[in-house]
């Protein structure tokens, strides 16, 4: 993680609108995608899902696979409360690097070196 640079953390409204805005865009864009491919929506999501699955493990492989576990412990239903705390917990931290991975891969290159 480069130090010069803070990762954005917006308060839970700003966050909530941004959810509101991706979703309403996402489900635009599933309905073309499948239409154009010739699939059902879940088929377009679960591609687009592995192909950002691979994009982030491009970025940093460590971050990525603790965030998809770390998902995965948050929708098992089996799960106890405090599994699901040390899991949003461990989401948490993993989308944080991959935040600053991503603000770091997309920074133009500075310095004569």
């Amino acid at each position: 993680m480069d130090p010069r640079r803070t990762v954005n953390r917006p308060d839970d409204a700003a966050q909530a609108l941004a959810r509101e805005i991706a979703h309403a865009h996402l489900i635009v864009t599933t309905e073309e995608g499948s239409k154009a491919i010739g699939c059902t929506g879940i088929s377009f999501v679960i591609l687009g899902v592995s192909l950002w699955a691979g994009e982030l493990y491009g970025l940093d492989p460590r971050a990525a696979s603790k965030l998809f576990a770390s998902l995965g412990v948050l929708f098992d239903s089996t799960a106890s409360d405090g599994q699901k705390r040390k899991a949003e917990k461990r989401r948490r931290a993993a989308s944080i690097r991959l935040h600053a991975a991503v603000d770091l891969s997309m920074e133009p290159p500075e310095g004569e070196a």
